[in-house]
């Protein structure tokens, strides 16, 4: 049973989690496949989504999203305790012709809940 009554702290440090995301185009009869994977191991060790120094980085700190998709810091601590939705869009705009390394996904992020402040009625993000 819902009690959004009794609200628990966001857990320490849940802004440095991390979001690994694998995801692929696919058109078999034209046998194109592209993966947003393409880099070495020791990259993928290594980097973390920063918009402008590792753009096709596909892992993603929660701290890095929110500060996307919200700049209001009261905002992110909202949905840090009560939830919240936020789009993630992967974009590859590329011709498959052309080689791997000229078609890389774009990344993109969207907050699709209403604000906090907005919303008096059931805020955050609510499952049943």
């Amino acid at each position: 049973m819902e009690n959004d009554r009794d609200i628990p702290k966001p857990i320490r440090d849940a802004l440095n989690f991390t979001i690994f995301v694998k995801n692929f185009i696919e058109f078999p009869r034209f046998k194109v496949i592209r993966k947003n994977i393409q880099q070495d191991a020791n990259y993928l060790k290594q980097c973390n989504f920063e918009p402008d120094h590792h753009p096709i980085c596909p892992i993603f700190r929660v701290g890095t999203i929110l500060d996307l998709v919200e700049t209001d810091r009261e905002e992110q601590i909202q949905m840090l305790t009560l939830g919240g939705v936020i789009r993630v869009k992967i974009d590859w705009k590329c011709n498959l012709d052309k080689p791997l390394e000229l078609c890389l996904p774009e990344y993109s992020f969207g907050r699709l809940d209403a604000r906090f402040k907005e919303e008096s009625f059931s805020q955050g993000f609510n499952f049943r």
